[in-house]
């Protein structure tokens, strides 16, 4: 079974297996890659989350193949920690904080541009435009 099957198998409660080379599961399926500091895939309550945040090319790739799972995209901050033990609020709480810190540098990013009609404009604009709505779909 390849990464990528085992993501896709393990989401959907398909397999036994608690592991598949670098990603894992825990006992609430939540999928970690490479260890409990990156959650690729959790619920927080009824939220299905993905962290979007990129630390490697092989992080990258375990994030891409989840693209078929629908799940709220989040810049999760770097020093979360998925805790079974927090209040859901509390932890939903950090994410989006986590968010809105990612939403106001992306737009100082955009401020700071001299000209607005280049592709990395655009880039950032769709990239702003994605993280809002994602927030408010967190916040619901």
């Amino acid at each position: 079974m390849t990464t990528q099957e085992f993501i896709n198998k393990a989401w959907n409660g398909q397999t036994r297996r608690d592991r598949c080379s670098s990603v894992f599961k825990d006992n609430d399926n939540n999928l970690y890659s490479y260890g409990y500091h990156y959650p690729l895939l959790f619920t927080i309550g009824d939220k299905q989350i993905r962290n979007v945040s990129g630390y490697s090319n092989s992080t990258a790739k375990h994030i891409n193949w989840t693209r078929d799972i629908n799940a709220i995209d989040v810049e999760v901050p770097y020093d979360f920690r998925l805790n079974n033990w927090l209040d859901d609020e509390v932890q939903i709480a950090k994410l989006v904080k986590g968010q809105q810190e990612y939403i106001d540098t992306a737009k100082q990013q955009m401020d700071a541009m001299k000209r607005k009609d280049t592709q990395v404009y655009k880039s950032l604009e769709y990239d702003y435009d994605r993280a809002v709505n994602n927030l408010k779909e967190l916040q619901q």
